[in-house]
């Protein structure tokens, strides 16, 4: 805990919260009635906080901050399953931790900020009321622009956006507008990689025909470059010649409507390698195919779609025939991956299918056990993944085989700005 938590426990006791309509607590009594300001609770006296900040300085915590509590397995498991992370079906602003929405339609750029409208608790306010509340300052030197990056994977996820912009590395406050857009000719895919807290992140990829619903972050210098130091083993890179249309959602591009803004310039993050191929069965491509992300919405999709756990699976399947099968040439010698019916280019790889794999008749004769698809083998995927979790060197060969399958970005008109780590890098957060 933290000394000032240390403070408080020593100060008040093990007492109970409750959360304000100001996202405030406040102290309760152990009946869960609030106590009067002022009052103090009967019974013991409270230390002085100066003897419990010595005490607790003789005792060794020297630091603000004591060594993070383990983190179980499970807690592991679950943030490895939950890439990309749930994010808000409307345009938002992240403060400090906590999101924002808007209209997309009052959106008059970084200038007009403070003018936005906010539903919340306390009733509609205005952006600049909920800085105020937060105490988080939105100011732009004279000259100064906001740099507009795509969220292509996790980092429109309001708790991805928490784990790499905590509150106590800004002092003066965390303020992101993250404006929902659709970008054309574009689409999200599996990157080579398995993070080191173990998902498979994504990756941008071109795709003719195709527009997929994005998030764009705007953000300003200090938090672009906290925003590199956490895409490790990723290039930045600045994209042109595209059509980025700024505040609008995927059903109203279906239906003609055009964004808020639209853009030709814009900057992202897309792994080194570029994107993961894998062959697939009944497609005449030797070096196979990008995967999308189930997860993220697109239409008039090329690729076969999988979710996070999906692609696990497929991962463990594929590299599982690695060691007898490949002589390290890549995708060339695995056998070719049998994709769902649901989840091919021709179903749409539509974010609401699943891979069910329920109907496996075909696989097994009169009074016989069917076998087991890879999709539906799922008994040791925990197993496995917790592997890659706690076996850094083994996570790595799994990566640098995942990293031979792979083909570079296929878009023409960008341009690397900048490199960030390499395949060894642990600062994917």
């Amino acid at each position: 805990m933290t000394i000032r938590t240390a403070v408080w426990a020593a100060q008040y006791g093990n007492r109970p919260w409750r959360q304000c309509r100001s996202f405030m607590c406040e102290p309760m009594d152990v009946d869960g009635r609030p106590r009067p300001a002022g009052a103090r609770r009967k019974g013991k006296a409270r230390p002085n906080a100066k003897a419990v900040l010595m005490e607790i300085s003789e005792a060794g915590f020297e630091t603000a901050t004591a060594p993070a509590p383990a983190v179980s397995d499970q807690d592991k498991l679950q943030r490895a399953k939950g890439y990309p992370y749930p994010r808000p079906d409307s345009s938002f602003v992240f403060v400090n931790g906590q999101t924002y929405d808007f209209d997309d339609n009052t959106w008059g750029g970084a200038g007009g900020l403070e003018l936005l409208q906010t539903d919340t608790v306390q009733g509609q306010l205005s952006m600049a009321q909920v800085l105020k509340n937060h105490g988080a300052k939105w100011e732009l030197s004279p000259g100064q622009k906001l740099t507009p990056v795509l969220a292509v994977g996790s980092n429109a996820a309001p708790v991805q956006l928490a784990r790499k912009f905590p509150k106590s590395m800004f002092p003066d406050g965390v303020v992101i507008p993250v404006l929902r857009c659709v970008l054309p000719d574009f689409d999200v895919v599996y990157a080579p990689l398995i993070s080191s807290y173990g998902s498979c992140t994504a990756t941008l990829e071109n795709s003719p025909g195709t527009a997929v619903a994005l998030f764009v972050t705007y953000l300003q210098p200090h938090l672009l470059e906290r925003m590199d130091q956490t895409e490790g083993a990723y290039n930045l890179c600045q994209l042109t010649e595209v059509q980025l249309q700024i505040g609008l959602g995927l059903e109203d591009f279906r239906r003609g409507q055009i964004g808020r803004q639209i853009i030709s310039t814009v900057y992202q993050y897309n792994h080194q390698h570029g994107s993961l191929y894998f062959p697939i069965a009944g497609m005449p491509l030797p070096k196979g195919i990008p995967i999308a992300l189930k997860e993220i919405k697109a239409v008039d999709r090329l690729f076969p779609a999988l979710g996070q756990i999906e692609m696990q699976l497929a991962c463990k399947h594929v590299l599982g025939a690695l060691p007898s099968t490949s002589n390290g040439s890549g995708a060339a010698m695995i056998p070719p991956l049998q994709i769902p019916a649901s989840q091919s280019a021709a179903a749409g790889g539509s974010a609401d299918s699943d891979v069910s794999g329920r109907d496996s008749s075909q696989n097994g004769g009169h009074g016989q056990e069917p076998q087991l698809e890879w999709w539906q083998q799922r008994d040791d995927l925990d197993d496995w993944m917790l592997q890659n979790l706690n076996d850094g060197p083994r996570r790595l060969r799994m990566v640098e085989a995942l990293v031979r399958m792979a083909t570079p970005f296929r878009y023409p008109a960008f341009k690397l700005i900048k490199v960030l780590g390499d395949l060894n890098s642990e600062n994917v957060s």
